[in-house]
């Protein structure tokens, strides 16, 4: 075998073990992970089986479309589009089959999303010249009634290095479950949005505009807004709040106090972050990494702070993580899970619940 197949074997069988939790833990199917990934040989073959695995459910779909099952077709839709965002995610090369993967993922959710339950809308957010696509959702009435009138307290969902606003929906249920509206965005450097701007330092400056949104808004209570990130977004969303007052509150899930230290020249990640920051080369991206840390900023986050982490997380040490708590300027509680690994994902069912009665209780609901 050659250094190549090699290579691309060691990353196979690491992403295989790794990504599982995350796959079931937001929205694929058992059944849809065990029969995509044992046709799965070679690192080459990753985004091909989870497009014919996609393309399967596009013409269940299509078929449920036909005999008049909207929902059905829906339901079919929301599986092709997160098969579609697993073949694509960590698969930034060639950037035209990336860059297809995410459009008609994309595409495909947008038809989802009045089926979700509560519903959610589309909405764009200006920043810097472009919008920013985003996901509204509303929490349900007594009644049951999705409420859209009054002024209710939101949640701010920041994503990771690799994740986007279609991945979200399993998390902001629990969310919403608590009474709490759920802004779901990609930034700079995500989804759609990586299109029109790649990522930045001061990515603050985009949680800012959605604030600003938020604010404008007639049916979201922007004296209530806190924020929630996993991964990078564990990262990304203490930096914002901590330079954004308005966010009463931040919960961060796997995150880390500074990318300085990350290894850029790991097959499995490294090509990942250069495409975040639409960066060609290692030494372009590396100054980029180094400025990306809380070091003088977190001490800034007077509001409370909550960290969850995995014991087991081998992509953001807890060691890391916890210079968060011990540097912020402000109240904080640290959670650690001994069985956790990255982002908790195996774990859902524990950490969120717990994420987003944390969220609630800090702007005075009571769950």
């Amino acid at each position: 075998m050659t250094a190549t197949g090699e290579l691309s074997l060691s990353v196979l069988e690491r992403v295989k073990e790794a990504w599982r939790p995350r796959f079931l833990a937001n929205g694929i199917e058992p059944y849809d992970y065990e029969v995509t990934t044992q046709r799965i040989a070679r690192w080459e073959d990753w985004l091909p089986e989870w497009r014919r695995t996609a393309e399967e459910h596009v013409a269940a779909a299509e078929e449920a479309a036909r005999a008049g099952h909207g929902a059905t077709a829906a339901q079919y839709k929301r599986l092709a589009a997160m098969c579609l965002h697993f073949g694509h995610f960590n698969v930034v090369e060639p950037e035209s089959d990336w860059l297809a993967a995410q459009r008609r993922k994309a595409e495909l959710f947008r038809d989802v999303l009045p089926y979700l339950d509560p519903p959610a809308e589309r909405v764009a957010i200006p920043f810097a010249g472009i919008a920013m696509p985003a996901h509204l959702r509303h929490p349900r009435d007594a009644e049951g009634r999705p409420r859209v009138a009054g002024r209710t307290p939101v949640v701010l969902y920041f994503s990771g290095l690799d994740s986007t606003k279609e991945e979200a929906t399993t998390f902001e249920d629990v969310l919403l479950s608590r009474g709490l509206a759920t802004v779901t965005f990609d930034g700079p450097g995500q989804g759609e949005t990586w299109e029109r701007m790649p990522g930045r330092v001061d990515w603050e400056k985009a949680a800012s505009a959605v604030v600003d949104f938020v604010e404008k808004g007639t049916d979201l209570d922007a004296s209530r807004i806190v924020a929630v990130g996993v991964s990078l977004g564990g990262y990304l969303v203490m930096r914002s709040a901590a330079l954004e007052p308005r966010i009463r509150a931040a919960a961060g899930i796997g995150g880390r106090f500074d990318q300085s230290d990350r290894d850029l020249e790991d097959p499995m990640h490294g090509p990942r972050f250069l495409h975040f920051w639409g960066a060609r080369t290692v030494a372009e991206a590396r100054p980029l990494m180094t400025a990306s840390t809380l070091d003088g900023v977190i001490e800034k986050m007077d509001r409370p702070v909550l960290v969850v982490h995995g014991a087991r997380d081998t992509l953001a040490t807890p060691e890391n993580a916890h210079r968060i708590v011990e540097r912020t300027g402000g109240p904080s509680t640290w959670v650690l899970y001994p069985e956790g690994n990255h982002v908790c994902n195996n774990i859902p069912h524990k950490y969120r619940p717990l994420v987003a009665d944390w969220l609630a209780q800090q702007i005075g609901l009571k769950v």
